[in-house]
């Protein structure tokens, strides 16, 4: 597994191995602890419209500490310091031991904590808190992801903030999948009258069959995800498939009335459901296998 930040400046590819699914720090962990009487330095990636909504979002969305933003150059000279913590998007590159699916790589925001000679030397096991960030498939670089930065560091913020509130022992791995669907859970009802938003590269074409042995991204996804017929069997809200575009636009316009389902990859799936009006979090899942929504995707959702 391979790991480097996605800046201005951009620095040496590393190997990290035993990566952890969804590192998280808790309550009681030092580095968590000391976050809240610090400041985030929010680091640039040099493409504007990136930029311009994570700063939007910090100053929104992000209520525990004070932040600011930073350039790549920035981040190299200033994370040495222990008493800073930073905010830089990374790219995870998985290694397929599966001669049927090719590498891929994954890009995340990242929350850790300075301290260290450089940037290549922060570990993945002290990240304070990951986000998987890029829809495989449909996104190939971070700074496509710029139209829902904003209702992920709102996410990102609250479960920070319900940590510290309820005193949450967690840890990277499945048991912050849990705090996470825990947090909230019993939400999805209100999705009853809103329009489920579905990016169309996460649904099977009907009768859809592989070209070749090997798989691109869209291939992997499409093999398992669902078809419209298969979600309508298990899905009894109203839902609609649209293009990126439609996708993008309803979550950056906060438009009244629907909600959108974001399936992030990493070394499994997390699939969670906003509001695109409020930019809440309606659902939260975690498959242990597979990177495509299937019918139990949609299903889990309504439960």
């Amino acid at each position: 597994m391979k790991i480097r930040t996605i800046a201005t400046v951009l620095f040496a590819i590393i190997t990290l191995s035993g990566f952890a699914q969804f590192p998280l720090q808790g309550a009681g962990d030092k580095d968590f602890q000391a976050l809240f009487t610090s400041k985030v330095y929010v680091t640039k990636t040099g493409d504007s419209n990136m930029d311009k909504a994570m700063e939007n979002a910090f100053k929104n969305y992000w209520k525990i500490t004070d932040y600011e933003m930073i350039s790549g150059g920035d981040l190299e000279e200033m994370i040495q310091d222990e008493s800073k913590f930073f905010l830089a998007s990374v790219e995870v590159t998985l290694e397929s031991s599966n001669s049927t699916i090719k590498d891929r790589t994954n890009k995340y925001l990242i929350l850790t904590r300075g301290g260290y000679k450089n940037i290549d030397k922060v570990k993945a096991q002290n990240w304070i808190f990951a986000l998987p960030m890029d829809i495989w498939g449909a996104e190939s670089e971070i700074t496509d992801m710029a139209y829902r930065i904003e209702p992920t560091i709102k996410m990102m913020n609250n479960a920070i903030q319900s940590i510290k509130t309820t005193e949450a022992k967690v840890s990277a791995g499945k048991s912050a999948a849990n705090f996470m669907e825990e947090l909230y859970a019993g939400k999805s009802v209100l999705l009853k009258g809103k329009t489920l938003l579905i990016n169309e590269s996460h649904v099977k074409p009907e009768g859809w069959k592989p070209q070749s042995f090997v798989l691109n991204a869209d291939e992997v996804i499409y093999r398992s995800s669902a078809t419209k017929s298969e979600i309508e069997e298990v899905y009894p809200n109203k839902f609609e498939i649209v293009d990126k575009q439609t996708f993008s636009e309803s979550i950056a316009n906060h438009r009244a009335g629907t909600a959108v389902v974001i399936p992030v990859a990493f070394s499994n799936l997390i699939f969670y459901v906003i509001d695109t009006e409020t930019y809440e979090c309606l659902y939260y899942g975690f498959q242990t296998s597979g990177l495509s929504l299937k019918s139990k995707s949609y299903a889990a959702i309504v439960e």
